[in-house]
């Protein structure tokens, strides 16, 4: 196939490359406006989980230059075919775009983690996302460093060096540790919300849409078995291919993943049973102080006035929520229910205790 000058043939795979990448890059930036439409639209303004979403969404811009860098200087052709020249550029295009590649999903983590974070209402759960957070803040700090220096100063990018680290290898433990952290974040929101009060099917939906993450367990899998095999041949601009189109689907598939639960249909839901949850566990209790805002980060108590001090008086309590939602979930709790930027839902007690003469 060509056109203007662009040739693709089995001797020359690199511009299919191109074509995913700014394909999926097209893709992973309408995902993440979409998201951010989203959140402000429910909140009218953005959060930490959106930067981080953001970032990542950069650095994989950042990292689609990196292989379009790889493509121009010969990723896909024969290493016979490369020039010194392309050779030395080839080498430090892929140093790029490895270190790229491990940062891209780490923020792209730490974004739905962060999101996690504001669903979890008890200190165990709390210290569980806190857990995840951290060990891949962790882990992603080694990794960067040690790609950094896989190859001896002053030369660290050149990858094609027999002086390097045993690549193959760390990227097995690379693979085991990410592919764990996406299965932690994939079963999260089952430890989460496993107590959300909404149908099954609606609380299925919502899980599911949390869980996204394990999608991309097949393409990291996918990923290492072509490195694996592409580490035994010294032809590494052709057995790059594949590895180089499985890395890149890894990283624009991990942002696009992490925008769908902030869709508005899923964080709709996700309000509507947190709330639900709440109230039935403040009925169930007897104790009608519960607020919930917890895609804002805060939570608000009601205040109830204290008891009459004489006979004959009025005493009324009352307590209000605030969130966002649909009105109907909450109309056969007895709750009165308004709505202008928000949902405000109250309840009111009155007691009227009267002394005959």
């Amino acid at each position: 196939m060509s056109s203007d000058g662009v040739n693709i043939s089995s001797d020359d795979r690199g511009p299919w490359i191109n074509i995913v990448t700014w394909i999926f890059l097209v893709v992973t930036v309408l995902a993440v406006a979409v998201k951010g439409f989203s959140k402000w639209t429910l909140l009218h303004k953005f959060q930490y989980d959106d930067l981080l979403v953001a970032a990542a969404a950069l650095v994989a811009v950042g990292y689609g230059v990196a292989v379009s860098s790889q493509v121009k200087a010969g990723l896909g052709k024969s290493i016979s075919a490369l020039s010194i020249q392309d050779t030395s550029h080839y080498q430090q295009a892929a140093y790029a775009s490895e270190i790229l590649y491990a940062l891209s999903l780490c923020l792209a983590k730490l974004a739905i983690l962060h999101y996690l974070l504001s669903l979890a209402r008890r200190p165990r759960r709390t210290s569980a996302v806190k857990g995840c957070m951290i060990a891949n803040i962790l882990w992603t700090f080694v990794a960067v460093v040690a790609v950094a220096f896989q190859c001896p100063i002053p030369r660290p990018w050149e990858l094609f060096s027999r002086r390097c680290f045993d690549q193959s290898a760390f990227w097995d433990a690379f693979a085991a540790v990410d592919i764990s952290l996406d299965m932690a974040c994939a079963t999260l929101p089952i430890y989460l919300l496993r107590d959300l009060q909404l149908a099954w099917n609606r609380k299925f939906q919502v899980m599911a849409s949390l869980a996204t993450r394990a999608l991309l367990v097949p393409i990291a899998v996918t990923r290492l078995v072509y490195l694996n095999n592409a580490s035994k041949s010294p032809n590494h601009s052709m057995v790059d291919f594949p590895v180089v189109m499985a890395t890149t689907l890894h990283v624009y598939l991990s942002v696009i993943v992490t925008c769908i639960p902030f869709i508005k249909p899923v964080m709709d839901g996700l309000q509507t049973g947190i709330l639900a949850s709440n109230v039935h566990t403040t009925t169930r209790t007897q104790e009608p102080s519960l607020a919930l805002s917890w895609l804002k980060g805060s939570s608000t108590r009601g205040k109830s006035a204290g008891s009459p001090a004489w006979p004959g008086t009025q005493t009324q309590r009352s307590f209000a929520t605030v969130a966002s939602g649909p009105e109907e979930a909450h109309r056969d709790r007895g709750l009165s229910v308004s709505s202008q930027d928000g949902m405000i839902i109250k309840e009111t007690k009155t007691v009227t205790v009267q002394i005959g003469t």
